[in-house]
């Protein structure tokens, strides 16, 4: 498949809303691996990288129907073309920054994706929409033990898998989960979500980034132990948190609408008609505006008939799909911020 390709379709986490939609955008479980044999990859020169690609492309090949699978080679791929996986959630921000040789391995549905050579030579990681941490896990892990038949993994019988970082030592297991926030944010009550979430040992930050406010209100909670419990236990215990604070933020919306339920419909509604009117809009704009319209959908203060998915259309939003959707590089950000607009005023209605 031809990244070309790719951008005609959607991933696979948008495909379906999933259990707690509403408030839970997307499940991931990501596992960390290394081979014995080869150094760890901040150790390892150019060449054994580029040894172990070709040795892990291989595996790959034998089992896995070679038009199902897709292999990009990071070491010569345009910026643009790398932006555009970043924002399908296929790699992530040190990968796409990393200058050493390294590849993309995901199935063309995008169910699962392996970074070859990120910290750890595979990181394997699988996402589902909604709450759907299980389902996340069982792909991922059925992943594993099929490389696994084929790999030698590094092992240790007393600290588990060994990994490049101490922190992932052991089961090399993270789950994550993706939340939109916006009434926690609004009626100043994240504070204590996150100091709460910290206390059970685990980490909260913004979906695009650390910061406390993030862009949209959205959020990812991360699973931090991975020593001393077993894989099952690290999906379960986060599955066990989350619907705390999806109830919590729920709350905190029913409050924003009975104590002053015009503000909170005046709010939604001029998003929905700035972004049909805006001429040029700008990602951070969209992005903002994309959440209102989400939160008021939840809280039926819009018209749920007419409006196309909050999340499919930010996706759609972001500069290198919008570029591939076109099929044209944009001349500088007026132009960008001008396809958007455009975009999105021919996907939203006048009225909610």
């Amino acid at each position: 498949m031809k990244i070309d390709d790719l951008a005609r379709q959607l991933s696979a986490w948008l495909q379906d809303k999933g259990e707690e939609s509403d408030v839970v955008i997307s499940s991931r479980v990501r596992l960390a691996r290394n081979l014995d044999g080869y150094s760890f990859v901040g150790r390892a020169t150019d060449l054994d990288l580029e040894n172990l690609m070709t040795s892990v492309c291989g595996t790959f090949a034998k089992l896995f129907d070679a038009s199902k699978v897709t292999f990009v080679d990071f070491s010569n791929l345009p910026d643009d073309d790398a932006l555009f996986l970043f924002e399908r959630r296929l790699v992530n921000r040190d990968f796409l920054d990393s200058k050493r040789p390294r590849g993309l391995l995901f199935d063309n549905k995008e169910r699962f994706s392996v970074m070859v050579n990120e910290e750890d030579h595979l990181r394997l990681q699988a996402i589902a929409p909604g709450l759907a941490l299980e389902t996340a896990y069982e792909r991922v892990n059925s992943l594993d033990d099929r490389l696994e038949s084929k790999l030698d993994y590094s092992f240790d019988d007393q600290y588990g898998y060994l990994t490049a970082s101490p922190s992932n030592l052991g089961t090399g297991l993270r789950a994550s989960v993706a939340l939109h926030l916006p009434a926690l944010v609004e009626t100043g009550e994240m504070a204590k979500a996150f100091r709460g979430l910290q206390k059970l040992n685990f980490a909260i930050s913004g979906l695009y980034g650390s910061d406390e406010r993030a862009p949209g209100d959205m959020f990812l909670v991360n699973s931090q132990r991975s020593l001393g419990v077993s894989e099952e236990e690290i999906v379960e215990q986060l599955r066990e948190i989350i619907p705390g604070v999806v109830n919590y933020e729920r709350r905190a919306r029913e409050t924003l609408l009975s104590t002053n339920r015009r503000a909170l419909l005046d709010r939604c509604r001029r998003a929905l008609g700035v972004l049909h009117m805006a001429q040029t809009t700008t990602l951070e704009e969209a992005t903002s505006f994309l959440s209102d319209i989400r939160l008021g959908l939840s809280l039926d203060l819009l018209d749920k008939t007419s409006i196309p998915s909050p999340d499919e259309l930010l996706l759609l939003s972001q500069p290198a799909n919008r570029s591939r959707r076109l099929g044209r590089d944009f001349e500088d950000e007026e132009d960008e911020n001008a396809s958007r607009a455009e975009f999105l005023s021919s996907n939203l209605p006048t009225e909610g």
